[in-house]
């Protein structure tokens, strides 16, 4: 793209030229307005600095408002609620397909029940925390299933975390209680918390609680809490609510098209949210959630998943780049994400499957944008369009300011799918979550700020950039 211009003492002719190869007509016709805003807007404020100059032409708010114009409403519901409705639709369906066990939704179910309400019985409920800490087992989702049913939240940990990281989150989440393998138990010797060795036996003895159900539990009640990574400073609790997880789950479920006779490899750790996406959105929509053993996920992974008949995984570029589609020949769908995507995913994957991409940090309960049609792109940077929420992006340093189309800017997602916040942070979730920028109409709206600079194509899609604390 050039510029050019021929000034006079009383006008001013300037033209765009383009390379059409490179640049679409809309592109063109965002930079040409967003170059026409700019030099108005100085011209008008001829005392202020550029970087507090509102460069948003009238054109490009209209656009970017007809695309945010409907943000979607809650799921208001609770995550075991809505997988209680596959229970009754199809009992014999398979929940589970693990190493070390099968289960059917009614069993699944009977297992999650009784040891719930063992939970009751020693006064586990709503905004009550539960750590759970298992190697890959089918045991450890019905160990969580289980908090979400006695009305707590469940926390996961990694088994393979230090044992003073991870009393640590014992510490933070005020925990009484512990689930935890037989194996992993041993760990929490010693620590101020009671702990429940999880496994088959245990849960056979544990009495039916016939008609009990957690009635107090609601949609505005956390469901998990997820700890980040830390790599920008001590791990944060992520506390998700029902109704986000739901709002997002089912919002996710339905762009990958998942449903009965879906079988979801369940990969990621489980401190990751991703794995909430493979196993309690895969179980709301009725899908079967496949667990290979810890062994065979990193050294068997495409003979476990032909064991596991999976036909759906959701995994990172990295991973995906280990494995080639002749390898997984049941597998009819891959969604990437959790890192940037390469152009060599694609060109290894696009042909042999529905490719998709999703992109959502943990404090927008697992996914926030989705891009569905990467079969045939070349963009492996986009991340698509926003689901069970909407998207802006503004000015890296000024969130005050909207960023024109095509220009970089800092993403912030609004809707029902945010995070409660930090736990027990009130000052880090005030400034990461922020309310009324200056450009909203108010009326207590609440936004996350990602910290991820992308910028928006002319078709609404969003391309990735990579994090704005990384820039020089």
């Amino acid at each position: 793209i050039s510029v050019n211009i021929e000034a006079s003492d009383k006008v001013a002719a300037i033209d765009l030229d383009y390379w059409t190869d490179y640049v679409s007509d809309g592109q063109a016709a965002n930079v040409g307005s967003t170059f026409m805003q700019c030099m108005q807007t100085i011209l008008h404020h001829l005392d202020k600095t550029l970087e507090s100059l509102d460069c948003f032409s009238p054109e490009n708010r209209e656009q970017v408002f007809k695309w945010n114009a409907n943000i979607p409403p809650a799921v208001n519901d609770c995550v075991h609620k809505i997988i209680e409705q596959q229970v009754q639709s199809q009992p014999a369906g398979e929940a589970v397909c693990g190493w070390d066990a099968d289960l059917t939704y009614a069993e699944l179910d009977d297992m999650s029940e009784r040891l719930a309400f063992f939970l009751a019985g020693l006064d586990i409920g709503p905004e009550i925390f539960v750590p759970t800490c298992f190697d890959k087992s089918s045991y450890a989702i019905v160990s969580m299933l289980a908090v979400l049913k006695s009305g707590a939240a469940a926390v996961p940990l990694d088994a393979t975390h230090p044992r003073t990281a991870l009393e640590l989150r014992v510490r933070d989440t005020n925990s009484k209680v512990i689930l935890a393998s037989p194996t992993r138990a041993e760990l929490f010797v010693d620590m101020d918390v009671k702990v429940i060795a999880v496994c088959k036996e245990l849960i056979d003895q544990l009495p039916s609680p016939g008609d009990w159900t957690c009635t107090s539990v609601n949609p505005e009640n956390p469901a998990f809490v997820i700890f980040t990574s830390g790599s920008t400073g001590k791990p944060k609790g992520v506390v998700l609510e029902h109704r986000a997880v739901c709002t997002s789950g089912l919002a996710t479920g339905n762009a990958y098209g998942w449903g009965p006779g879906s079988r979801i490899l369940q990969f990621a750790s489980y401190t990751f949210d991703n794995s909430l996406a493979e196993i309690f959105i895969a179980l709301m929509r009725g899908a079967s959630v496949c667990v290979p053993s810890e062994h065979d996920r990193f050294n068997n992974l495409a003979e476990a998943v032909n064991n596991l008949r999976v036909n759906f995984m959701d995994i990172t570029p990295t991973v995906a780049s280990f494995l080639r589609p002749s390898e997984v020949p049941n597998v009819k769908g891959l969604s990437l994400g959790g890192e940037p995507l390469t152009k060599d995913n694609i060109e290894t994957w696009g042909e042999a499957v529905a490719l998709h991409c999703c992109y959502g940090p943990s404090e927008c309960s697992i996914n926030s944008l989705w891009n569905g049609d990467l079969g045939g792109s070349t963009e492996a940077t986009n991340i698509g369009k926003s689901i069970g929420s909407v998207s802006w992006v503004v000015e890296p340093s000024n969130h005050d300011l909207l960023a024109p189309i095509g220009c970089v800017g800092e993403l912030l997602i609004e809707g029902p799918i945010l995070a409660r916040g930090y736990l027990d942070d009130p000052h880090k979730t005030s400034e990461a979550f922020i309310y009324d920028p200056a450009w909203t109409s108010g009326n207590n709206r609440r936004l996350y700020k990602t910290g991820d600079l992308v910028r928006y194509n002319s078709d609404g899609s969003t391309t990735y950039l990579g994090r704005k604390d990384t820039q020089g």
